[in-house]
């Protein structure tokens, strides 16, 4: 019991860490490089904590938020703050006590609209990558 308890514990440290990234990602005119990486890294390791913990909805924000880094990144585009953003918000949500062990399906809304928000930032990147071909 006290292994998933310290376990729980650094799921938070980690979510507080990538809200701190997130909140500096967004700072300024524009994505910090730094920041975004490390957000990057915060996500990916709640991705691959929260859903074997029990923690499924926590693990569908993290898994957006490295499906839209790395699409960002290839693509060499910013995230939009509005993004940013949204999944700091439904990070939150997701950390607090009625919503914290919730399975995605049980909050459809708040699932197809974080999913919708990676298939914009795939079509923005598609555009970038398509504009950069046409340039000369």
């Amino acid at each position: 019991m006290a292994a998933k308890s310290q376990t729980a514990n650094s799921l938070k440290e980690l979510c507080k860490s990538l809200e701190d990234a997130l909140l500096a990602a967004r700072s300024g005119d524009g994505n910090h490089p730094s920041a975004v990486a490390e957000a990057y890294r915060f996500s990916r390791d709640i991705r691959d904590l929260a859903n074997s913990i029990g923690y499924p909805l926590l693990g569908m924000i993290a898994t957006n938020l490295c499906r839209i880094f790395e699409v960002a990144g290839k693509a060499k585009i910013r995230c939009p703050q509005q993004i940013l953003d949204c999944h700091f918000e439904a990070l939150r949500l997701a950390q607090t006590p009625a919503y914290e062990r919730m399975q995605p399906a049980e909050l459809p809304q708040l699932a197809m609209g974080l999913q919708q928000i990676v298939q914009i930032v795939k079509t923005n990147a598609a555009r970038a990558g398509a504009a950069t071909k046409v340039a000369p």
